[in-house]
């Protein structure tokens, strides 16, 4: 608006002095023309040094004319000083003017050097940067944007999933409104971070952090949308590379382990047989005991750590057959007791059938690691709870311990790989402390759920569920 004002203004001068060099002509006598002439031309420069515009060439034409009319004697006389002050406003004007298009040309170079540096910032971001207008078009990318999203910002309307090339990160694919600068627009509020794989035409998936923010107008009206982003293609493959090979690396370290565990169970279970029949040996037979137990921790470790790799892997694998969950409790009863060591154990069975379908080594494994879990940290001698019933539609198995309990910040805790709670920090409870989170992934790979509750300084009860076998 500055610059059309400008010419409007250049115009009007380049009339007004023409005006002012006719009035001259017609209206000031010849020897008020040549009195006014010294004092006009020093302004007259002046202005001509400052702005170095042609309309004050027009000006000094207008003085020309008026000394040539200095000759000839015309119309009645006006005051000289009309001559002078016509020319002063003249010349205060055109400086005004030129100052006017010098403040204009500053802040217009001034406001395309902070747009250059604020461009350069955002390009040299370690972060992706998007910014639509409230139609969703792109009207800003970053470099590191244009190089993940490639065609996907090329001004059109930024609607990547309607041509399959956003996904979730299991591969579904990630709808319109889920993307962040859709639901920035939409909701007028800041979005959460969503992880989404990114596949444009042409180019690598990348796997992008990112987290939108609406851009509003001071009224409150939406008038666009902010998208950042992070590249979490190399982390993850990082990530991912780490978790394989701890993975590999557990698997042949237990199964590495097993064999020379399983010859020493095999050998000192003959020997405690060579045993029996000398009761004198009270030291040796003892020792052998000692060493079966050992043997038998062992392998139970070793087992655990090959359970973690596979639910890890996803690779655990169930045979599941229908049974009867009453019926196979009370098989299993006098071999999962014994886990409860020094607790007596009290169990409550549904007066009905439970008809599930079940992995029975994977279940007496389940209530097996409950019951163990309950006796290392009950209080000793206090009796050990086991009900069996219905919830919900499913057949609950309850496993109630009395003890210090469990801390309410801990409980979300408790089901994470080598959690130990504070409680055990002691040293007292051997272990990997990854027996909770064992059972919690052959509970869910049964289709069940499996939660705790704990009473600080009172009990601490384990739930879990399996789904009822529907007959026809």
């Amino acid at each position: 608006m500055s610059i059309q004002w400008s010419k409007a203004g250049k115009t009007a001068l380049i009339a007004l002095s023409l005006a002012v060099a006719v009035g001259i002509d017609l209206t000031v006598e010849p020897r008020d023309q040549f009195v006014t002439t010294p004092f006009a031309i020093p302004i007259l420069i002046a202005t001509y040094v400052c702005t170095r515009r042609w309309i004050i060439i027009v000006a000094l034409t207008s003085i020309a004319a008026a000394g040539a009319s200095a000759y000839i004697d015309r119309a009645p006389p006006v005051p000289t000083g009309f001559h002078l002050v016509s020319l002063i406003i003249i010349s205060v004007l055109g400086v005004l003017l030129e100052q006017h298009e010098q403040e204009s040309a500053r802040q217009a170079q001034e406001a395309q050097q902070a747009t250059r540096t604020l461009q350069t910032l955002i390009d040299v971001m370690p972060a992706g940067v998007l910014v639509c207008d409230e139609h969703g078009k792109i009207i800003l990318a970053n470099a590191m944007a244009q190089d993940v999203m490639g065609d996907l910002v090329s001004g059109s309307t930024f609607v990547p999933s309607s041509r399959g090339v956003l996904r979730r990160p299991d591969g579904s694919p990630l709808p319109p409104g889920d993307f962040p600068l859709a639901q920035a627009l939409e909701s007028g509020a800041a979005s959460h971070e969503v992880e989404i794989r990114v596949s444009p035409p042409g180019k690598t998936e990348r796997t992008i952090l990112a987290a939108g923010r609406p851009v509003s107008a001071p009224d409150g009206r939406i008038t666009g949308a902010v998208v950042v982003f992070q590249d979490m293609t190399e982390r993850k493959r990082s990530e991912e590379e780490i978790e394989r090979l701890r993975e590999e690396w557990m698997s042949v370290v237990a199964h590495d382990l097993r064999q020379p565990v399983t010859l020493i169970m095999g050998f000192a279970s003959v020997l405690a047989r060579q045993l029996q029949g000398h009761p004198d040996m009270v030291a040796e037979i003892r020792a052998t005991d000692q060493v079966m137990s050992a043997a038998r921790s062992l392998n139970k470790m070793i087992g655990d750590l090959l359970d973690f790799s596979r639910i890890e892997a996803g690779h655990l694998r169930l045979e599941r057959k229908p049974a009867d969950l009453v019926a196979l409790l009370q098989l299993l009863s006098s071999r999962v007791v014994v886990l409860a060591q020094n607790h007596s154990v009290r169990m409550e069975m549904s007066e009905g059938p439970l008809p599930v379908d079940v992995d029975s080594a994977r279940f007496e494994q389940i209530l097996g690691n409950l019951l163990a879990n309950a006796a290392k940290y009950s209080d000793p001698g206090r009796e050990i709870t086991l009900l069996v019933g219905r919830h919900d539609g499913d057949a609950e198995i309850v496993v109630e311990s009395y003890g210090a309990g469990i801390a309410a910040e801990e409980l979300p805790h408790l089901f994470s790989r080598f959690y130990r709670p504070r409680l055990a920090g002691d040293g007292r409870v051997a272990g990997l402390d990854l027996g909770l989170y064992i059972t919690r992934g052959l509970v869910e790979a049964h289709g069940g759920k499996i939660w705790v509750e704990s009473v600080p300084n009172q009990s601490t009860t384990f739930h879990f569920t399996l789904p009822l076998r529907t007959t026809s």
